[in-house]
């Protein structure tokens, strides 16, 4: 979140220079939402979602999409497949397809601070086994619980479809040397799309900035997302 609200925020104004309405929300235990991350849990970001929605209807808005960066693609997914929001359209920016793969990359970061500082180093499944025992352990600077891990490495995109009057709108980055999407991603559009599901895929030429260090910016996504209303 830190690294990527700078461009969640720009993509917003836009939208709204444009008329159409953003609402950002900071989950439970994130940002400026009440709570500790070390208390997050999936249900929890669920409900705010929902929460969310039904603000934004109060607000006015017949109309409704779901914009997920990353994780936040996955729980739109999820969202809308359970028929928990009434959506008609979902866009996802990089999406995650799986979150044991995430996870695994996630834990991968204590691991390499632990090497960085000269200790022991854990192997993932070592670190799995302490969250799934109750620990709390602490990664970039967080407080981890095995019930907030344990949930997201249980969803898989492939098994997320949504119904076939919503459309999505699937951005990634360009591969290096490449083009189109990621093997993991063209294999989950596939099948929505032999489903019946509206997909429109495209990839934006930029750094990955919800993965650098330093805060980079990508404003081709800005550009594509934004022209996506016009």
């Amino acid at each position: 979140m830190n690294r990527t609200r700078p461009m969640v925020a720009m993509q917003a104004r836009r939208l709204a220079s444009r008329g159409i309405g953003c609402l950002m929300v900071d989950y439970r235990g994130t940002g400026d939402s009440t709570g500790e991350f070390r208390e997050a849990e999936w249900g929890h970001w669920m409900a705010d979602m929902i929460a969310a929605t039904g603000w934004i209807r109060k607000q006015g808005s017949r109309l409704v999409a779901l914009w997920g960066l990353r994780l936040g693609a996955l729980m739109a997914a999820e969202l809308c497949h359970a028929g928990e929001i009434d959506v008609g359209r979902l866009i996802f920016w990089q999406p995650v397809v799986d979150g044991r793969q995430m996870m695994t990359q996630f834990l991968r970061i204590r691991i390499a601070a632990q090497m960085d500082r000269g200790e022991k180093q854990e192997s993932t499944a070592q670190i799995r086994d302490r969250l799934a025992a109750g620990e709390l352990l602490e990664i970039a600077g967080y407080e981890l619980n095995g019930r907030l891990s344990e949930a997201i490495e249980s969803r898989k995109m492939h098994s997320l479809r949504p119904p076939g009057s919503v459309r999505v709108d699937w951005i990634e980055s360009k591969p290096v040397g490449g083009e189109g999407l990621s093997r993991p991603s063209e294999k989950v559009v596939s099948a929505w799309r032999e489903n019946g599901v509206e997909v429109v895929d495209q990839t934006f030429d930029g750094p990955p900035f919800w993965q650098l260090h330093e805060r980079e910016m990508a404003p081709d996504i800005i550009d594509r997302t934004t022209g996506l209303f016009r």
